[in-house]
């Protein structure tokens, strides 16, 4: 799975690390419908998105967490797919280790209820 132009390291689209990051933006293309409240791996990809690039999605958190818009949803794949495109040979393991680590120590799942 390729999402832009290929990286010049020949082995960036067997990262293991890069694989793992794509796999959560393809699952949330693939299985995102429009009007769907996020919750399981849904909203846990969205979540990983965020923290892992830095950039902050559009989905409108609450004790119903949603995407207001289609139009949103369609933003912040399309900032993800470019974030991915421009990184796809820098992530590794480490990142991808620690991303969920934080993930998980987080009080962002008590948050999103609040």
């Amino acid at each position: 799975m390729t999402f832009g132009t290929p990286c010049t390291n020949d082995g960036c689209e067997e990262n293991e690390a890069y694989k793992i990051t794509a796999t959560h933006l393809q699952d949330l293309t693939q299985n995102y419908r429009k009007g769907v409240v996020l919750g399981g791996d849904l909203l846990y990809s969205i979540l990983y998105l965020e923290h892992i690039s830095k950039i902050v999605s559009r989905v409108n958190y609450g004790d119903v967490t949603v995407y207001s818009d289609q139009k949103d949803y369609k933003e912040d794949i399309k900032v993800w797919r470019q974030w991915l495109s421009e990184n796809q040979c820098k992530i590794d393991m480490d990142l991808v280790r620690q991303t969920k680590q934080d993930l998980v120590q987080s009080e962002v799942w008590l948050e999103i209820n609040r």
